[in-house]
């Protein structure tokens, strides 16, 4: 009976620890990443610099035109959170100091070769009409 039980220990054991964990994908996303976004149609032409937390938390630095006339570009910075699914990236924040349009929501891809992550954003809980592309620094 013992040595029954002592096969049986050691199977289980065996077993239990020879299960193959799934690969998880990892990004190297912590730390600053500068780019520059488009507005529209445009080209991403106007700076842009995320940093990325390891807490999943980001901070936003970004510079867009104001309602003055003419339009001036007025450095604003954001918080918010990001989410990795996949091959996807997506990353949310809000801009306290903007009155209205203050929440964009990005959704982006990361190259390995290169260390970019290009994609599209919108407003409110849109992922489109705007590009940008960022680098790590």
């Amino acid at each position: 009976m013992k040595k029954i039980l002592s096969i049986l220990l050691i199977a289980s054991t065996i077993t239990l620890f020879s299960c193959k964990k799934k690969d998880v994908v990892s990004y190297p996303l912590v730390g600053v990443w500068q780019g520059f976004y488009g507005s529209g149609t445009n080209p991403p032409s106007i700076p842009f610099t995320v940093v990325f937390n390891s807490d999943g938390k980001i901070l936003t630095r970004s510079k867009y035109n104001n309602s003055a006339m003419p339009p001036q570009l007025v450095e604003h910075v954001g918080t918010g959170t990001y989410t990795i699914n996949g091959a996807t990236i997506s990353f949310t924040y809000t801009l306290p100091d903007v009155e209205s349009s203050n929440s964009f929501n990005f959704t982006c891809t990361y190259n390995s070769q290169s260390n970019t992550m290009t994609g599209t954003f919108g407003t409110g809980i849109s992922t489109t009409g705007n590009t940008f592309n960022v680098t790590k620094q």
